[in-house]
């Protein structure tokens, strides 16, 4: 669903991993299609992200930390809209005096 309840697409799980973080695989690294696809760069943005997290979930280290990965196939995908355009106001001139 989007941010207004639409359906936007469905997708199929195909396969669900739990695997360590510091055993990611190049093929999840891949599979999340970011940065240059290789397992450095995945661990480099992930650590990134979840740092500021980790002492809340009580994570001490997180090359020890399990990974939920979810492999999935697109079953159907809503056509975008456009997105509307507005217009930009005129501005105001002050009165001459």
């Amino acid at each position: 669903m989007d941010g207004r309840g639409k359906p936007r697409l469905i997708a199929k799980t195909r396969k669900i991993v739990l695997v360590k973080f510091k055993d990611v695989t190049a093929k999840i690294a891949a599979a999340e299609g970011e940065g240059d696809l290789s397992v450095a760069h995945w661990k480099r943005v992930h650590r990134k992200f979840y740092a500021p997290f980790l002492s809340r979930w009580g994570v001490e280290d997180l090359d020890d930390a399990r990974v939920v990965v979810e492999f999935f196939e697109l079953v159907f995908s809503a056509p975008s809209a456009a997105a509307p355009t507005t217009a930009t106001p005129a501005r105001r001139r002050a009165p001459s005096t």
